[in-house]
């Protein structure tokens, strides 16, 4: 199929790798305890560059997408940085499981990220998610289209994340327009936060990223306030 993207002195810039960057940047602006979770990886670009703010990050996804994944980030940041599924070994700084543990209470993360995925969901699978976000407290930022058309399959809407998110308890923080490098679709980026967040626990595996990054990604989104 081939790389599409702008061409570098250092190689090829997919086509999607600024919006990887944009949802590290911002993820790491949200999150106090430096612990992510994100629901459907895609190829893993955004969970590589949370890597590289110093994030903690959780992929949850089909189990056969998960060995893809894997096999990405080993390559990208390094095998002894992932985890895998059926692993006996601590959590990595990028763990890369199955999307049923998603509800398991064991694992800690205070931001919850999702993209160009949820609007496809079922509603009871939707559900799930959002109201296990709203028990954990969590932070969840949503990028997703807002059209409610048809999925592809006549007679099946997509959802809008936005208007569950509110029915299962959570409030919004922020809300803005979303240029994705992607979808024509008109999209949204939502910031929702529960009833309170966790406090802040543990120190980030690397150094955070410089202060001209972190001011260019608040002139996008002013962050959200908390209850």
């Amino acid at each position: 199929m081939g790389l599409f993207g702008i061409q570098t002195s250092s190689g090829v810039v997919d086509f999607r790798a600024p919006d990887d960057v944009w949802a590290a940047l911002r993820l790491f602006e949200l999150s106090r305890s430096g612990h992510i979770a994100e629901i459907v990886g895609g190829f893993v670009g955004v969970a590589l560059h949370c890597f590289r703010q110093g994030l903690w990050t959780t992929v949850f996804d089909l189990p056969i997408v998960g060995v893809l994944q894997g096999f990405f980030l080993a390559k990208a940041i390094g095998g002894d940085n992932v985890k895998l599924y059926g692993e006996d070994i601590a959590d990595r700084a990028v763990n890369v499981l199955p999307w049923w543990l998603f509800m398991d209470r064991g694992r800690r993360f205070d931001v919850v990220f999702n993209r160009d995925s949820m609007a496809e969901f079922p509603q009871a699978a939707a559900r799930a998610y959002l109201r296990e976000i709203r028990a954990r407290h969590a932070m969840y930022l949503s990028i997703n289209q807002e059209a409610e058309a048809e999925s592809g399959q006549t007679g099946i809407i997509q959802l809008s994340v936005s208007k569950f998110a509110v029915a299962e308890g959570l409030r919004r923080a922020s809300r803005s327009r979303y240029c994705s490098t992607q979808w024509i679709e008109r999209q949204a980026s939502l910031a929702f936060a529960g009833l309170r967040r966790y406090r802040p626990s543990g120190t980030p595996h690397t150094r955070s990223p410089s202060a001209r990054w972190r001011r260019a990604s608040r002139l996008h989104e002013a962050r959200p306030g908390h209850a």
